[in-house]
C-alpha cells in the first residue's frame, strides 16, 4: 500500500515539476492548482522556496524536496502571475464594455 500511494505522489510532483496544472487561485500567501482538472492542491508559497508545501485543501499531501521546491516556487510564482494578470485584463475588458452600454 505505501508504494502505491508513493506512486501517486510522484505522479502529483512530478506534474508540477513539468508545469502540467491550471492555476485556480492565488492570494499572494497560497497557489491553488488543479491536475487533470480533477485534483486541487493549495501549496503555501508566501515564506520562500524552503517553506514550499502543500496546505488545507489539497487532494493529498505532497512532499517535495529541496530542489524540487525552489523550480515550484519560481514557476508558481511566475504563472500566478501571469493568470492574475489575464484575468485583470478580462476584467478591465468587462467593464469598458459595460461602460460603453452605458452610453
Amino acid at each position: 500500500m505505501d508504494s502505491q500511494i508513493k506512486e501517486v505522489q510522484d505522479y502529483f510532483i512530478n506534474k508540477i515539476i513539468e508545469r502540467d496544472y491550471n492555476i485556480v487561485d492565488s492570494d499572494g500567501y497560497t497557489v491553488t492548482i488543479s491536475i487533470d482538472k480533477k485534483y486541487y492542491f493549495e501549496i503555501w508559497i508566501s515564506n520562500g522556496a524552503n517553506n514550499i508545501r502543500t496546505y488545507n485543501n489539497s487532494f493529498m499531501q505532497l512532499d517535495f524536496i529541496t530542489e524540487q521546491k525552489e523550480k515550484i516556487m519560481k514557476d508558481l510564482e511566475r504563472d500566478s502571475n501571469g493568470s492574475l494578470k489575464k484575468n485583470l485584463l478580462k476584467q478591465q475588458k468587462q467593464i469598458a464594455e459595460k461602460l460603453n452600454n452605458l452610453k
